[in-house]
Parts: C-alpha cells; sequence; structure tokens
C-alpha cells in the first residue's frame, strides 16, 4: 500500500485549536512492504520531553518524518513540527561547520519569509 501508514479512522483527541498534548490511536506505520506499528497509539502531553529508542528499521525516522509532513492521519494540523535529518548534507562549502541547532534556525527563519 505505498510507503505509509493506512487511512483509517482515527479518534482525534484534540478538543481545541489551542490544546498542545497530541493523542492518535490506530496508527499503523508500513515501509518497503514491512509493518512498523500497528494500532499503536501515539500521546505526547506538551512541555514534556520523549526519546524514541530502538534498533536500526524499526520506524523511529518514518514515524518523525510523517509527521513532520503531515502525512500522519489524526496528527493536530495546528501545532508546529519541526524535522532534522540524521544526515546533514552541506550546501555550502562553509556549511560544513554549522551545528544541527543552527541549521534548525536558519531553516525555520528562511520558512518564515
Amino acid at each position: 500500500r505505498g510507503f505509509g501508514g493506512r487511512g483509517v479512522a482515527r479518534t482525534y483527541q484534540c478538543m481545541s485549536a489551542r490544546s498542545r498534548d497530541v493523542v492518535v490511536d490506530g496508527v499503523t506505520l508500513a515501509f518497503a512492504g514491512k509493518e512498523l506499528l500497528q494500532r499503536a497509539t501515539l500521546r505526547l502531553v506538551a512541555g514534556r520531553r520523549y526519546a524514541l529508542l530502538g534498533r536500526n528499521g524499526v520506524g523511529k525516522s518514518s514515524l518523525l518524518r510523517r509527521i513532520a509532513t503531515r502525512s500522519l492521519p489524526g496528527f493536530p494540523p495546528h501545532l508546529r513540527v519541526a524535522y532534522v535529518a540524521q544526515e546533514h548534507k552541506p550546501v555550502a562549502p562553509d556549511a560544513a561547520d554549522v551545528s544541527a541547532v543552527d541549521a534548525l534556525v536558519r531553516g525555520a527563519c528562511r520558512r518564515r519569509r
């Protein structure tokens, strides 16, 4: 079925556009024919920090990319999400010395213009 989760009905529990908490039930994520998540619940509380831990190929980056590209059904559309890829390919000769935080800030500034 392509490269993402299935378009099943999701329980969207974000009650208002002001809520910064996330609850998405029934998350299924598949990549290259391999099911990575099956009917999982994604629950994030605003103000908390989270870590995704797991072996290579279990779907950590795939899940984050789906959230960042707004292609995870049920994820609140009013929340701002930023994603920094694991591998940074410098586009300018002097960009090799740029930290991940600086690259993120530069990208955010460019999008606002």
